[in-house]
């Protein structure tokens, strides 16, 4: 799944997905030269440890072993977008699917020579309504 958060002129948020498959072979999208075999087993197994990722079932045999398919979790984890401008700031928090769980905007002052502190409180107020694991941000 690919996730696109991108601003229009009124600087509201729209976030557009495109979402491939919601189970995909762990094979299928391999590219050339990308991981094979059993480093990519063994990443798998991490993010299936973590959570983020879950054995959903066995596709058809086409002659050899079924393949197993692979989903995210949706609330696995969480992640914060921020987009800052001139006097505000707006953000958002999706999960592993793009779903937008809560919005939020502020005052936000980009000029001023504090605006990294300002920006560190803000994200740390918002941190704590994060639930699980906070997975990233994002501020364009």
């Amino acid at each position: 799944m690919n996730v696109e958060i991108s601003f229009d002129k009124e600087k509201s948020i729209r976030t557009s997905v495109r979402k491939v498959s919601a189970a995909t072979d762990r094979f299928d999208r391999v590219a050339p030269g990308a991981l094979r075999g059993p480093t990519l087993t063994q990443a798998t197994k991490h993010l299936i440890e973590r959570g983020l990722i879950a054995e959903l079932e066995q596709s058809p045999s086409t002659g050899g072993r079924r393949a197993t398919l692979l989903g995210l979790v949706a609330a696995a984890g969480q992640v914060i977008g921020i987009k800052l401008a001139a006097d505000h700031l707006v953000g958002v928090c999706v999960d592993l699917e793009s779903e937008i769980l809560w919005r939020f905007e502020e005052p936000f002052s980009s000029r001023g020579q504090d605006a990294i502190i300002e920006l560190e409180r803000i994200l740390k107020k918002y941190r704590k309504r994060v639930t699980g694991q906070l997975l990233g941000i994002g501020i364009g």
